[in-house]
């Protein structure tokens, strides 16, 4: 079942979507554009698709012209917003000048943190000469009583991209944040280095990542995890896995009731590149030990992954969905309809629909998602089996 989201032109498209506190939450896009052209992406939430209502981030005190992406984590009792802010005139310096926000809240409560309650990074140096960048934020989750963060931090002297490594992060209880930049306390073999998502299994944090050895160890993409007890100390391991190609590329991590589900691409390299880059499920029933799906042989960058109930799911481009009930064997869904509403406000069958998926996310007995016409940015809420609210009579 789709619905429109007509306002979803001007926050420049749906980038990421959750639900916590009973509430559906979407984030807009910082609309991108030259130096100090960024605008806060917008955060609406909805009790149920149909009407929205969107935070007023200026009362909270946040500023207009954030940049990057805003991101979402939905709990039971609270949303998470994530907001990278890694770019704007004073990005490069002899340390980083930029500083993420942080939003927590039931929609009625909010506590921020902000770049001054984050206060200066804490930095140790890697040589003279080294510029020290923000680059982005994809990887945080809870863990006890903190939201642990891993940024990703570039040393490199400017328009160089070699060297790049991960930082880290807290927000404690009380409010008081920090943000450490320290090369030698996050050893691993890798010379550029990506977290792309971080949870708790098994009373250990896990954060996933894609990283790369330089050309002269062959320059290939590997996937690696990185694991804590505390949030502050972290070991790197790099697990083998039978039937891995050349290139390992991570995209999303979800837990589901068999175990861990990975998804990305993977690739063969082509002279000094990753060849052609088709969909992957890695599965672990215990975060230790992996398997290898590969998924069809159509080219795929964005493959992702969510769970409802006991049913893994893998979604990518051009509309591609695949389903699992053990995280290992998994079945194309080719079959799929869509219903959209017309004057009357009755469900009809769409005669034509094609929506790429921007994000999914689980429910016990059904799935929602963010539609449009690109992976990266939607206008279409689409809906299917039961979920937490009633959506326009379609039972």
């Amino acid at each position: 079942y789709v619905l429109d989201l007509p306002f979803a032109d001007e926050i420049g498209g749906i980038r990421d979507l959750a639900y916590a506190a009973g509430r559906l939450w979407i984030v807009g896009s910082d609309m991108g554009g030259a130096e100090g052209n960024f605008h806060t992406p917008a955060l609406l939430s909805s009790p149920d698709g149909q009407d929205w209502e969107q935070v007023d981030l200026a009362s909270l005190g946040f500023p207009h012209d954030l940049s990057g992406r805003a991101r979402l984590l939905g709990m039971e009792d609270e949303i998470i917003v994530l907001f990278e802010n890694p770019n704007g005139p004073d990005t490069l310096g002899d340390v980083p000048q930029r500083r993420p926000w942080v939003l927590r809240g039931d929609g009625e409560s909010w506590q921020v943190t902000g770049e001054e309650d984050f206060g200066p990074w804490q930095v140790q140096s890697r040589g003279s000469g080294k510029y020290l960048n923000y680059w982005d934020l994809e990887a945080f989750a809870p863990f006890g009583e903190e939201l642990i963060l891993m940024p990703g931090i570039g040393w490199f002297a400017p328009y160089d991209t070699a060297g790049r490594s991960l930082g880290l992060g807290y927000i404690a209880e009380d409010g008081s944040a920090g943000l450490f930049a320290d090369y030698d306390a996050m050893p691993s073999p890798y010379s550029v280095e990506t977290a792309r998502k971080m949870l708790v299994y098994q009373d250990e944090l896990l954060a996933f990542a894609s990283s790369y050895k330089s050309r002269v160890e062959g320059g290939h993409e590997y996937f690696n995890i990185w694991r804590s007890r505390d949030g502050r100390n972290w070991t790197n391991e790099t697990p083998a896995i039978e039937g891995l190609l050349d290139y390992t590329h991570v995209n999303d991590v979800v837990l589901g009731p068999q175990g861990l589900v990975v998804t990305g691409w993977q690739a063969e390299a082509d002279g000094e590149f990753s060849g052609t880059r088709l969909p992957l499920a890695l599965f672990s029933s215990d975060g230790q030990n992996w398997t290898l799906q590969a998924l069809g042989e159509e080219p795929e960058r964005n493959f992702r992954a969510a769970v409802a109930g006991s049913v893994y799911y893998a979604y990518g481009e051009d509309n591609r969905l695949w389903s699992s009930g053990d995280g290992e064997a998994w079945e194309e869904i080719t079959a799929q309809s869509y219903s959209i509403v017309n004057k009357d406000r009755e469900w009809v069958v769409h005669p034509s629909p094609h929506y790429e998926f921007v994000k999914m996310i689980g429910f016990p007995r059904g799935l929602l998602a963010i539609g449009g016409f690109s992976t990266q940015a939607g206008d279409k809420l689409l809906l299917s089996g039961d979920l937490p609210f009633d959506y326009l009579d379609q039972k």
